[in-house]
């Protein structure tokens, strides 16, 4: 039986959204146009579908009377407001020849308006505004922020100036700006392993002519002819108040909102009246195949078909066939392929939600000895079978409660990327209607049979499918050679072969501390226990056995397989996290309230009871090995391998690869007695507190853990300790430089050892170095991606630590720019210690972010979480989150000086820079930063 929930006028969020910050989300024979057909055998209106979604959420709507719609949800459970707004207009708008204009557009929304030309993000930084961003896609263009109900009023007339004042402040400097900043985010994504699949896919997807055959990233030609008489004929069409929603969702309501909505946009002109396309959705006649070759460790199979758009029943319907087909380790995808198999490290369905069509994908990462023959073979043999049988009735229910439980998650948040206020203004900008994802699409999802589901899938699946093949291309190199061509051709002998809430605590019977913080604002409970281990208990071992234990405890126990492991997952509408970082090791459950019991159960089960069968080891050795293969493409991971070893040194605890995947080397190497050693010595009850948050009492708790946990006995052995002692930084720089042939970004990646994240003056050092480069509109952002338009962004920051922490610059930027960015950084961080020291209105503005941000910063049960877990692993008091203001309320700008005079020493600094040598080399050693080395992907140090 299918579980309901409701959820009324406190309910909370949305699908999540793919964008970034002012950013997009990614990524040929004749087509014809698909006949209206509904393969649905249960046609059901969406009036219909929506009374019978098991999810409700209370909202009132108005239109002033220049056509702008509004939404306001209202939900008091913190002092915020989320204020979202979506214009109907994407990348599907854009002309022949302005691709990637929408986007483009969108980053010039963040340059100033005609009464605040300035950087949009400042006013919003001092009230500690929350969750802000801007994205575009396909079908719409979209703003957000939350901000502290007192700064409602200040939201609103930022975003009524820039859709009303505009043009004024628009000028060719800011267009050339944003347009270097966009060419480098199109330059990242493209840098990044398969970053250039999703351009081939839409093309062969969608034939010449239809608004989704470009991606939304848009060409760089196109980019480069963008003028300034673009952007005014873009706004006068696109931006005016009839053509966009504006949803208001958290401390407010209609009536408090309708006033001021009409004082901020009610004198915006409606714009002029727009063309749409309602559904355009090709079919192919035949199977088309490419394959293209990139410099990848695996070979990946992309199968696409075009599918009807988000408003229809067999969208659902199709939703739910991906969902079983290809979500989780029980999908006959997964299961087949990854675990039965083997021939693969990745199977997945899905299904990308568009207006005019969606596209529905099959997903498939290959093992490095499978034969890409044989497994399109086994992908063809079962979607043939699903088309044939369609879902069991308890494939179809776990797809459903799995739906459902996300939803409930997502509708925690407010705004940002999904929330409350993204579902509703996706369902009045798409649908006309609000609640038309809550309840009409979800009630289909509810409603729907196995006979929909496969009926949807026989009318779409059968069709023909586009599919891309990736393939790696092989290493090439060249070498010196000392044969003599004059003397003619040599004769010819044998031919050779060729990746807060009040704080309480208890202690169960047998000495474990529980920690626990209500909340009940949704019927979810979050139970996660933190061991005092991490990535560093691997040093002086086996690299990366901490991670490789923890992600094998969900493998199979003495009383599950890993399979029915993930099936009682699914069931419970439950999601089992086990994760690792640099200080300790966390296993969490996210529990529906009324599946409690039987999630916590789940969770001590991999705890206690897991069996590390060789079989199972093997298994995941080889995708855990192509995971570090990935790690050695991309130039961040790659970075943030090397790097440490150099700034701690292979003795201490955190002189390991900072990614915690250990390496190819140690990972063959690991055996089951490593990880039942390594459970043995850390993953006990004495090293571990148990964390609750969410909708329950000590009282009701208590007595559940104490069930699964109080017979849980810690072995007869002494707790080890790790090496993390303090060591010396440096004399003097020094620069490693890893080869990446043909990169079209260069990584710049410095760092220096600091004082721990539990240093009494965290706050301080914090503060210190947002000024220099923690923010968006800190130095060094604010020159290389908004002066220069050199990166998409460059930051300075701390990576949190228990013991001596990393302070590290980060840089990606154009590889031609290379040496010119580091001359810069080096300014900046010189600068911040001389003759530019931080100012008063630069404190100013980081205690005004930090302080008004708190409300929004711990929303979710999640942050909750976090900041629980931190005080244990800082050392800190359970006041520790309320003291915050206080501790930033008290800094003086002297503070700040000193912290960077006793932290910051750029010129001895260890750099570890990714790139193409033969581009940056000679610009590297006119920086003269200090002694250069060349490094390979391993570390080693190359003659």
């Amino acid at each position: 039986m299918r579980i309901k929930y409701l959820l009324l006028s406190s309910a909370f969020g949305a699908l999540a959204l793919a964008g970034c910050n002012n950013s997009t989300v990614s990524a040929n024979e004749t087509s014809t146009p698909a006949k209206a057909v509904n393969a649905v055998t249960n046609v059901i209106s969406a009036t219909d579908a929506a009374a019978q979604s098991p999810i409700k959420m209370d909202y009132e709507k108005f239109v002033l009377d220049n056509g702008l719609r509004v939404i306001v949800h209202e939900d008091r459970k913190a002092p915020i407001v989320a204020v979202s707004v979506w214009y109907g207009v994407g990348s599907k708008d854009e002309p022949q020849g302005k691709t990637g204009f929408a986007h483009l557009f969108e980053h010039l929304m963040f340059n100033g308006s005609e009464n605040f030309d300035n950087e949009y993000f400042e006013p919003f930084e001092k009230v500690g505004a929350t969750d802000m961003n801007g994205t575009t896609w396909f079908d719409r263009t979209n703003y957000f922020q939350n901000v502290p109900t007192p700064a409602l009023d200040m939201a609103l007339w930022m975003e009524s100036d820039r859709m009303g004042h505009l043009l004024g402040v628009v000028t060719q400097e800011k267009l050339d700006e944003q347009r270097g900043v966009v060419q480098n985010e199109k330059r990242q994504g493209d840098n990044q392993p398969y970053g250039k699949t999703y351009y081939a896919m839409l093309e062969g997807l969608f034939p010449a002519g239809h608004p989704y055959r470009h991606s939304t990233i848009g060409s760089m030609e196109d980019l480069d002819a963008a003028s300034l008489e673009d952007v005014k004929q873009w706004f006068e069409d696109y931006y005016g108040a009839a053509n966009a929603v504006v949803v208001l969702a958290g401390d407010i309501d209609a009536a408090t909102a309708k006033p001021l909505m009409e004082k901020y946009f009610g004198d915006i002109p409606a714009g002029p009246p727009l063309k749409t396309t309602e559904a355009w959705v090709p079919v192919k006649d035949a199977n088309q195949m490419e394959t293209m070759y990139d410099r990848v460790p695996q070979a990946r199979i992309y199968r696409n078909w075009a599918v009807p758009g988000r408003l229809t029943q067999e969208n659902a319907s199709l939703a739910l066939a991906a969902s079983i087909l290809g979500s989780g380790k029980n999908s006959p995808l997964y299961k087949t392929l990854v675990y039965d198999k083997q021939l693969a490290t990745g199977a997945s369905a899905s299904i990308e939600q568009h207006n005019l069509a969606s596209r529905f994908g099959i997903q498939v990462t290959l093992k490095d000895e499978a034969d890409i023959d044989l497994v399109n073979a086994e992908i063809d043999k079962i979607v043939a079978d699903f088309l044939k049988k369609g879902p069991t009735e308890a494939q179809l229910e776990r797809a459903v409660t799995k739906i459902n439980a996300g939803r409930i998650r997502g509708y925690e948040k407010i705004g940002g990327f999904g929330g409350k206020a993204t579902a509703l203004a996706e369902g009045e900008l798409y649908a006309g209607d609000p609640s038309f994802f809550i309840g009409s699409q979800l009630g289909w999802m509810n409603m729907a049979s196995t006979k929909d589901v496969k009926s949807a899938a026989n009318n779409w699946l059968s069709k023909g499918y586009y599919q891309l093949d990736v393939k790696p291309f092989p290493e090439y190199s060249t070498q010196e050679t000392d044969v003599n061509r004059s003397a003619g051709l040599p004769s010819v002998g044998d031919m050779p072969t060729l990746a807060f809430p009040a704080i309480q605590r208890g202690e169960l019977s047998n000495g474990m501390n529980v920690v626990l913080a209500e909340r009940d604002s949704v019927p979810m409970i979050n139970v996660s226990l933190q061991f005092d281990a991490g990535y560093a208990a691997d040093a002086g071992g086996k690299l990366g056995v901490s991670n490789f234990t923890m992600d094998m405890l969900n493998e199979g126990t003495t009383t599950r397989t890993a399979l029915e492991l993930s099936e009682d997952e699914e069931k419970l509408g439950a999601n089992l996290s086990l994760s690792t970082n640099l200080d300790t090791s966390i296993a969490s459950v996210s529990a529906l309230k009324a599946n409690l019991d039987p999630s916590v159960a789940l969770l001590a089960d991999v705890l206690q009871n897991p069996t590390f069968t060789d079989g199972e080891i093997d298994r995941r050795k080889k995708q855990w090995i192509a995971q570090i293969q990935q790690e050695k493409t991309q130039p961040v991971s790659l970075a943030l391998r090397n790097l440490p070893p150099l700034m701690y040194g292979t003795d201490h605890a955190y002189g390991i690869p900072f990614t915690g995947s250990g390496t190819e080397q140690s990972i063959e190497s690991i055996t089951g007695d490593d990880l039942k050693a390594f459970k043995n010595q850390w993953i006990r009850p004495d090293n571990a507190t148990l964390f609750v948050v969410g909708d329950t009492t000590m009282d009701d708790i208590k007595p559940v853990l104490e069930k699964y946990f109080s017979d849980w006995a810690a072995p007869d052995m002494p707790l080890k300790t790790k090496n993390v002692g303090a060591v010396t930084n440096p004399d003097k720089a020094r620069v490693y430089i890893i080869d990446k042939k043909g990169s079209p970004q260069s990584l710049i990646l410095a760092g220096q050892v600091a004082p721990s994240t539990g240093d009494p003056d965290n706050i301080t050092h914090q503060a210190m170095n947002e000024i220099l480069g923690g923010a968006f509109t800190a130095r060094v952002n604010m020159n290389l991606r908004e002066d220069k338009g050199w990166a998409y962004g460059a930051y300075t920051f701390f990576q949190n630590a228990k013991g001596q922490r990393p302070w590290l610059v980060y840089a990606p930027v154009q590889t031609d720019r290379t040496g010119d960015s580091i001359n810069e950084l080096m300014r900046e961080m010189n600068g911040y210690m001389s003759n530019k020291p931080a100012t008063p209105d630069e404190l100013a503005k980081v205690i005004s972010n930090n302080t008004n941000s708190l409300p929004g910063s711990y929303e979710t049960m999640g942050s909750v979480m976090n900041a629980l877990r931190n005080n244990q692993r800082y050392d800190r008091p359970d006041d520790y989150v309320p003291s915050i203001a206080g501790k930033y309320a008290a800094l003086e700008i002297d503070a700040i000086k000193t912290a960077a005079s006793d932290i910051l020493n750029p010129n001895a600094l260890t750099w570890v820079i990714v790139g193409d040598r033969e581009e940056i080399e000679g610009q590297i050693r006119a920086a003269n930063l200090g002694d250069i080395y060349f490094m390979d992907e391993d570390g080693n140090i190359l003659e």
